[in-house]
């Protein structure tokens, strides 16, 4: 096979991202990240869901209301 670079450069656009829900396979996976997340304290929580907030929602139009649709 010969492959041949592009002089095309792709760039990501914050208007193009689109939040869609996960679905991971096995129940086993979806399980421990339950676990993962139900062992935190709630301070450790509200930091987390702040940082997430701050380093997604700039990319994500009302990050939130996705959030609260998913959940």
């Amino acid at each position: 096979m010969n492959v041949r670079k592009s002089p095309l450069k792709l760039y990501a656009s914050h208007k193009a991202v689109i939040a869609n829900f996960l679905h991971l396979p096995g129940p086993n996976r979806v399980q421990n990240i339950i676990s993962r997340v139900a062992s935190l304290s709630e301070p450790e929580a509200e930091q987390l869901y702040k940082e997430v907030i701050t380093d997604f929602g700039q990319r994500h139009h009302d990050i939130e209301t996705i959030f609260s649709e998913n959940f």
